[in-house]
């Protein structure tokens, strides 16, 4: 895709240029309401508030078009005040789109066999943060990529590392640039291999 092909996903999908994305369908263990209370203490800062917006992709996500996160979680909005917005099942070249220009990918995942959210953001080069859970910090550590971790039962330090990776976000950039190399490394015949040894 061309940069102007991009643009053109993203203006069909509705979301501001400037956006945090979680792409995942709506189901328990994916933890949206403490995302949602941790955007809500992101959105009292004026050094965010008037910058970015949360977009969520998947299964379910469209339940609610257009929200406003508040303390408790989530409630509906008209388009001209949300700051989060839910696109529903898109097609894989639209979220491959959104992964490539969104400022920062999130995934806040009570349990996960991996974050697949996480490697396409690292594939691509683009910032992330995700819970710190067994099989995501198994994750870090198998490919060697530094990662920003945080509680995914608490909102507090999910809003605090939010906070930290978009004051950051340079930093946050050269790290999933290194992992997209190093991910980069691996092909379907090496993954195979290890299947295979193990």
């Amino acid at each position: 895709h061309s940069p102007k092909e991009d643009a053109a996903v993203l203006r069909s999908l509705g979301s501001g240029m400037f956006y945090i994305l979680f792409p995942s369908h709506l189901l328990p263990h994916k933890n949206h309401q403490n995302l949602f209370c941790a955007f809500s203490k992101l959105m009292e800062s004026k050094d965010f508030s008037d910058r970015y917006s949360l977009v969520l992709t998947g299964g379910g996500t469209d339940h609610i078009r257009h929200g406003v996160a508040i303390p408790i979680g989530l409630r509906s909005a008209s388009e001209n005040e949300c700051n989060i917005f839910c696109l529903g099942y898109i097609p894989n070249n639209a979220v491959d789109v959104l992964i490539r220009i969104s400022t920062l990918v999130i995934s806040t995942s009570l349990y996960e066999a991996g974050s697949g959210p996480a490697t396409d953001a690292w594939l691509n080069g683009v910032p992330v943060i995700i819970s710190n859970i067994q099989s995501h910090q198994d994750q870090v550590d198998f490919f060697g990529i530094e990662c920003g971790l945080f509680d995914p039962t608490n909102p507090d330090d999910i809003h605090q590392k939010l906070s930290y990776a978009l004051r950051n976000i340079d930093e946050l950039r050269a790290q999933s640039e290194k992992a997209s190399v190093k991910l980069h490394e691996y092909s379907w015949k090496e993954v195979g291999k290890l299947y295979i040894d193990i």
